[in-house]
């Protein structure tokens, strides 16, 4: 990858319609969205060239070498015995959390065949950010329903793990937005519905500003916060170029959502 390439970013255009997006079918892997989007051509680095001065903290993501011992990526059980301590271990070292609690994760491919055989989800494609100051709050909440009051007065972090599962990622690789680019008014706000609950996520938006800082590199792994008290959240995009359409491979990733509050030491996870 050279140091930098411009690609285009799917950005949602600010019509004023409700912005829905709801998963359902067999595994959720079903989707439907309104609204509509904008590509916008954007400057992507090369984040290999500068890896070692990202941060959490700062830009909100960081780049990671993460050897595994999964064998199979697409075995349940061996991704909550294996993968899930593994990945407890890397957020806990890379946040200096105490506690970390794996409560969810997402398998997703670009082939489409594969996703129907797996029941796995595809891509997603435009720009967006999982969590608003809404949802990231009341997820602690659904999680820890016992708990939440106590764990809501300190600070909180909801950290996403992504990798390859498989191979490098040649097609509509994973490009992440310097949270110091993003400001609140760069989100749009839509209803996320699932068969059991209703949450939310934001959309990157075209603003007046239009700065923003993406990075990207075909890495073993990515950290990035999707939701954290009193701090900005990065934006993701899988982006499209020329140079990058040209490879055949597709896209298969797994993700983990890892929340760590600052407390005790006790883990749970659930799928």
């Amino acid at each position: 990858m050279p140091e930098t390439i411009t690609v285009e970013i799917p950005y949602t255009v600010d019509s004023g319609e409700k912005l829905v997006n709801e998963t359902f079918g067999p595994n959720n892997i079903r989707r439907s969205r309104t609204g509509s989007d904008d590509r916008k051509p954007m400057t992507v680095q090369n984040g290999r060239l500068f890896g070692d001065r990202l941060s959490l903290d700062e830009q909100g993501f960081v780049f990671v070498a993460h050897p595994t011992q999964v064998a199979d990526f697409f075995d349940a059980e061996q991704l909550k015995s294996v993968y899930y301590p593994e990945v407890e271990q890397l957020t806990r070292r890379e946040s200096g959390a105490s506690r970390v609690v794996i409560f969810d994760h997402t398998l997703r491919s670009g082939d489409e065949t594969e996703r129907e055989t797996k029941l796995i989800r595809e891509p997603v494609l435009s720009a967006h950010n999982d969590y608003t100051e809404w949802s990231g709050p009341n997820r602690v909440r659904e999680i820890f329903p016992d708990e939440a009051n106590e764990l809501l007065k300190h600070r909180f972090a909801i950290i996403q793990v992504w990798r390859a599962i498989n191979q490098p990622i040649r097609a509509n690789p994973l490009a992440l937005a310097d949270a110091k680019s993003v400001a609140m008014d760069d989100l749009l706000v839509a209803e996320r519905r699932y068969p059991h609950r209703v949450g939310q996520r934001s959309f990157g938006v075209q603003s007046l500003r239009f700065g923003h800082g993406w990075t990207g590199a075909l890495h073993a792994a990515y950290l990035f916060c999707r939701s954290r008290i009193s701090s900005q959240r990065p934006a993701a995009s899988k982006y499209r170029s020329a140079r990058l359409r040209v490879f055949r491979f597709v896209r298969k990733s797994l993700r983990p959502c890892c929340l760590p509050p600052r407390l005790t030491t006790r883990r749970r996870a659930s799928g």
